[in-house]
């Protein structure tokens, strides 16, 4: 005799509701709305039994402790609790909240995940990560808002990493705000099937790093680690500031890039932070992008050849091609710590590597200096630098 085991292989779907809403008479299976889960954690555990997915219905929900990740799992908000279709969920009409209280460390931690898929939710106040995948993972991150990850006040001893990834990551239509770091990028411990890291329609606003001890850290918004390269398109970088030696409040970072059609305004590079962008590496192509009202605001001595309202370059080639650097400014620095400093620059502080500047508008930065601080203009170079501008409006 044979005995025979039906297997179903249609996606698994765990419906889920706030813990108040939970409808009388739920089986607790989360089958359907009507038998809909209040446990957020237990809905991931059961949805990663086979490649499942989490659909979350309006409203809050606060984690008691951190997720572990899970492969081929996908969250998804904005779900008003009557849709049949994940095409139905409308995170603007339905928004969907994973709150951390300000009390709970990390949302998802840590581990290898590959196509993990979050999307149409708010994930906020956890105190150091939002999440955080290892080994060789991909994560797809879409209509998304991730803020006050980690207080602002951080230190280098808890070394807050709101998004922390060893592999790939997609991110678009998402908002990264008021975070203390954002993006943390490193290389997978095999490839990954992602071989390109992407932000699509993303805005980096408001994210702050205040720490100025311990060793050299990363920055406000976005850092690589990793040699996978990045592209950037259609990004809004506004209002983003760092303190700490040697980081960046945008990006810094030494792998390739394309960045295009994305604007950096009022970003501030303090204290000890070299530039909003800092580039140590790879070649860097930026296309019809805005900088406009950046800072450079060292108010205590600096400890580097320069530094930039806009780019700080000691590696690599960079090339900007219709692009607008406007009203970015440079002011006086107390003092400078070491006698070859040279100065700062309300645009390009620049090393031994190359710049190229074609069909771009440079106009209204300022740039300051006295004689304790070193030299000022738009463009400083520091041993031997290759710098072309073509067609260009200085």
């Amino acid at each position: 005799s044979f005995t025979a085991i039906y297997i179903s292989k249609d996606l698994r779907i765990v419906h889920v509701v706030p813990p108040e809403e939970v409808p009388e008479g739920s089986d607790g299976t989360g089958s359907s709305w009507e038998n809909a889960v209040g446990d957020i954690s237990e809905a991931y555990r059961m949805a990663g039994a086979y490649r499942g997915e989490v659909w979350l219905k309006r409203g809050t929900y606060t984690p008691a402790g951190a997720m572990m990740p899970r492969s081929n799992v996908a969250i998804r908000g904005g779900f008003a609790g009557n849709e049949t279709s994940a095409d139905a969920a409308d995170p603007v009409a339905n928004p969907t909240i994973i709150d951390g209280n300000s009390t709970t460390t990390d949302f998802i931690y840590t581990g290898q995940a590959t196509n993990c898929v979050i999307e149409g939710v708010t994930i906020k106040r956890f105190v150091n990560n939002a999440i955080r995948l290892t080994g060789s993972s991909t994560l797809y991150l879409r209509n998304c808002t991730i803020e006050s990850i980690a207080p602002t006040t951080s230190t280098a001893a808890i070394n807050p990493k709101p998004v922390w990834v060893y592999g790939g990551i997609i991110a678009e239509n998402c908002m990264f705000k008021a975070n203390a770091r954002n993006i943390y990028l490193s290389n997978p411990g095999t490839p990954t099937t992602i071989a390109t890291n992407a932000f699509l329609n993303c805005q980096f606003i408001n994210n702050r790093f205040y720490d100025t001890s311990g060793t050299p850290t990363v920055g406000s918004t976005i850092f690589s680690a990793g040699t996978i390269p990045i592209v950037i398109s259609n990004c809004v970088f506004t209002g983003n500031i760092s303190k700490h030696y040697d980081s960046a409040p945008v990006i810094r970072y030494a792998c390739d890039s394309l960045v295009i059609d994305s604007r950096f305004e009022g970003n501030e590079a303090q204290y000890t932070a070299r530039a909003p962008i800092h580039i140590t590496g790879g070649k860097h192509l930026f296309i019809r992008c805005s900088f406009e009202t950046n800072k450079v605001n060292t108010s205590t001595a600096y400890y580097y050849p320069s530094v930039a309202a806009v780019v700080y370059q000691t590696g690599g080639q960079t090339m900007f091609r219709d692009c607008l650097f406007r009203g970015n400014k440079a002011p006086t620095s107390t003092t400078k710590a070491y006698a070859d400093n040279q100065g700062s620059a309300s645009v390009l502080a620049i090393g031994s590597c190359e710049s190229t500047f074609v069909n771009c508008t440079i106009e209204g930065n300022s740039a300051s200096a006295t004689a304790s601080s070193g030299s000022a203009a738009t463009i400083i170079g520091n041993n031997a630098p290759r710098i072309a501008m073509v067609n260009c409006i200085v």
